[in-house]
């Protein structure tokens, strides 16, 4: 608010400066610096090389240019003139003059372009210094800030480096492009006829200039009072436009900022959604292998609880047996020692040794008997254990019983091999049964994700990855049992394109966040104040590719397209403006030169007369101007 205030305040002071400047013009208009006389065109017209920097064949192709346009384009005329200082073309011999002076001078006493639709370069090699003046029906396409632009494109680059001509060159074809993209082809177009006199130029300029000085101080008066009334009116409109524009702007970056807010604050969620997902697979995954880990745990101790039981029960038997061994051999040492008393002449050694042999032949004829049994068993797996038990008992009994065994320990050896051989490959079956059950269930799950998902979006994104994640998850056995493996190649295709696709929503949706920031900034009405941030959110639309717009609001783009051309519309506008009341300046500075009335109407007169002697002679053909009124504007460069 302060700012608008400030603001006001200086446009009422400059208000006031231009009043008293218009009051002052007769001082500057007795100067005649833009009056000033200067050196006739050449026979060329189009290229008067008074610097002589062109050879004959540049010359003749920059003619053949500027000919051609004005053939095709109803009188459009784009003259060069090169000099090599600026007082060597002013032919009054006054000195002093800047460029935009001299060319003013030039441009008028020339009479460049049909109806003003000329453009005149002129070009000082001793002053380093270039100016492109434009008519006053050209300002319209050709602006003052274009034109300095197009010098700065096209022409500057050259000047800095010396070549002069070839900048020149440039400058010429950059100048005529610019003409051939913005003025239309029917910019002459006939209109209805005027009711006007048919009166020549001068005559009619010579009668204006008579009414204007007759009231000259009622003119000054009433232009200083409208100029203050104008300046008010700007200051007011300035000062709520400024306050209605910030308020706005405010609610614009609040809202943007809410915006932003949330956006932040749904991204949060869904990244933390994304990882409660993914360490719930991977505690998932761990709680599986775990649980997969304490089976196989259990199923070993249960193995181990098992053997350990059937040695226990071994030694226990042997224990038993020793017992028994023991009881019987001191009874039986009994009885030898009575039997070695009563018959000293039995050899009690070899009985004893064949006792002993018949009592290992009797056991051995009674563990056959028992391994007898096991071996009558069928190979199993649910008889494995019986016949690791037999090996065992087999191995722990004594050597000299063994002697006198007749058990098949291979046979029995054979059945534990088969038995063990079948329980394996009957686990193998059931892990083979459970992988096929965990690959038909997940193939089964993106089968219905595959019928129901057909293209890849941003939108079932997370569909896609979820599938495919289930599949990872699938151990390498279980994959290998997986019933179709196009079905994930395919889904992964579609989360490819389903993931660039998110990338284009993005992109889309932030432009068009930022778009509509400047949009709900300017509001419903735009004007030249508001271009660059329009013409800036339009190059954001236009810097996204094909499929990123796909995702931008089409009725965002329509709206910003027309507050762009209310925007440019309202800059034309005021630079119109701008230059109306410029020229309105200069024809009141001209209008209060009373004391040099004399003067400027001979002066005149002359400028008149042989401007119409090189329109009579030259008019017809492509080496003269059309003569007119002085020209529009201009703008100009120091190199």
């Amino acid at each position: 608010m302060k700012h608008a205030k400030r603001k006001s305040f200086i446009l009422v002071i400059l208000s006031v400066v231009l009043c008293s400047w218009l009051t002052s013009t007769e001082a500057l208009a007795t100067s005649g610096s833009y009056n000033a006389s200067v050196t006739d065109a050449t026979a060329d017209f189009y290229i008067n090389d008074f610097a002589s920097l062109f050879t004959e064949e540049q010359k003749a192709a920059m003619m053949e240019k500027a000919i051609n346009l004005s053939d095709n384009s109803g009188g459009i005329q784009v003259v060069i003139t090169t000099v090599t200082s600026l007082d060597d073309c002013v032919t009054d011999g006054s000195k002093g003059h800047t460029a935009a002076e001299v060319a003013y001078a030039m441009y008028a006493q020339y009479g460049i372009g049909k109806d003003d639709m000329g453009i005149l370069v002129l070009f000082s090699v001793g002053d380093r210094e270039i100016w492109v003046e434009t008519g006053r029906q050209m300002q319209f396409y050709i602006t003052d800030k274009k034109s300095g632009e197009l010098q700065d494109d096209y022409g500057i680059p050259y000047f800095q480096q010396g070549q002069f001509a070839e900048g020149l060159i440039s400058l010429q074809d950059g100048i005529i492009a610019e003409i051939q993209r913005v003025v239309p082809e029917d910019w002459n177009s006939p209109q209805e006829p005027s009711t006007v006199p048919d009166k020549t130029v001068p005559e009619m300029v010579q009668e204006s200039m008579e009414k204007r000085n007759a009231s000259e101080g009622n003119y000054g008066i009433v232009g200083a009072f409208l100029a203050l009334v104008i300046g008010l009116i700007a200051a007011v409109k300035s000062a709520f436009s400024k306050e209605k524009k910030s308020q706005k702007q405010i609610r614009a970056i609040e809202e943007k900022h809410q915006k932003e807010m949330e956006a932040l604050q749904e991204a949060c969620m869904k990244e933390q959604a994304e990882q409660q997902k993914t360490w719930s697979g991977i505690r998932q995954r761990l709680e599986r292998d775990v649980r997969k880990w304490k089976d196989k745990v259990a199923e070993a101790e249960n193995a181990a609880q098992k053997t350990q039981m059937g040695l226990q029960r071994t030694i226990n038997e042997l224990k038993a047996d020793k017992n028994d061994l023991t009881q019987r051999l001191a009874i039986l040492q009994d009885k030898f020692d009575r039997a070695k008393r009563l018959h000293p002449e039995i050899d009690f050694e070899a009985e004893i040794h064949q006792m002993i042999e018949r009592e290992f032949e009797d056991e051995a004829a009674r563990t056959d008997n028992v391994l007898a049994n096991t071996l009558a068993l069928p190979a199993d797996k649910e008889n494995e254990s019986a016949f690791l038990e037999a090996i065992d008992y087999y191995q722990n009994i004594h050597p000299e019983i063994q002697k006198y065994m007749k058990t098949d320990f291979e046979r029995l050896q054979q059945l534990y091999d088969e038995s063990k051989k079948l329980r394996e490959d009957f686990e193998r079956a059931e892990q083979e049964k459970r992988d096929r059950a965990a690959a038909q269930r997940v193939y089964d799950d993106l089968l219905r994700v595959s019928q129901q998902v057909t293209v890849g979006s941003h939108e079932n994104r997370q569909i896609l990855e979820d599938a495919c994640r289930k599949y990872d998850r699938l151990n390498s056995a279980e994959q290998g049992y997986f019933p179709d493996p196009s079905l994930i190649q395919k889904l992964r295709k579609l989360l490819k394109v389903a993931e660039v696709d998110e990338q284009n929503w993005k992109a889309g949706q932030e432009a068009e966040a930022s778009v509509q920031g400047v949009v709900n900034g300017v509001g419903y009405q735009a004007d030249e104040d508001d271009l660059d941030r329009l013409t800036q959110a339009m190059r954001t639309y236009t810097r996204l590719s094909t499929a990123e717009r796909v995702y931008f609001s089409v009725q965002l783009h329509d709206k910003l397209q027309y507050l762009i051309g209310q925007a440019q519309d309202d800059k034309e506008e005021q630079e119109r403006r701008r230059r109306r009341q410029r020229e309105e300046a200069a024809r009141r500075a001209a209008s209060s030169m009373s004391s040099t009335r004399s003067t400027s109407s001979s002066s005149f007169h002359t400028s008149s007369s042989s401007s119409t002697s090189r329109r009579s002679s030259g008019g017809s053909s492509h080496h003269g101007g059309f003569g007119g009124r002085p020209s529009g504007g201009g703008a100009g460069r120091r190199f």
